[in-house]
């Protein structure tokens, strides 16, 4: 996703596509999340709900591409 905004408050810091935002077979979903300013990442995985495990993590080039899944209540994946 191209980013042509300078002001660091307003660059994307990330695209998150989430089971919300993919939807279910028989649902549309919402769309990806854009994620805006320094630290919006971080800030977006501290705020998710319930217990979450990054189960994945590859970096390419300037971009990381995460796999975060909630754990169930008994806190296995």
């Amino acid at each position: 996703m191209p980013d042509v905004v300078s002001n660091g408050a307003e660059k994307i810091e990330a695209v998150v596509l989430d089971e919300e935002g993919v939807g279910l077979p028989n649902r549309q979903g919402l769309g990806a999340k854009v994620l805006r300013g320094e630290g919006a990442l971080e800030r977006y995985l501290v705020n998710l709900k319930g217990p979450t495990k990054v189960v994945n993590m590859n970096l390419v080039g300037r971009h990381a591409f995460l796999i975060v899944r909630a754990q169930a209540a008994g806190g296995s994946l």
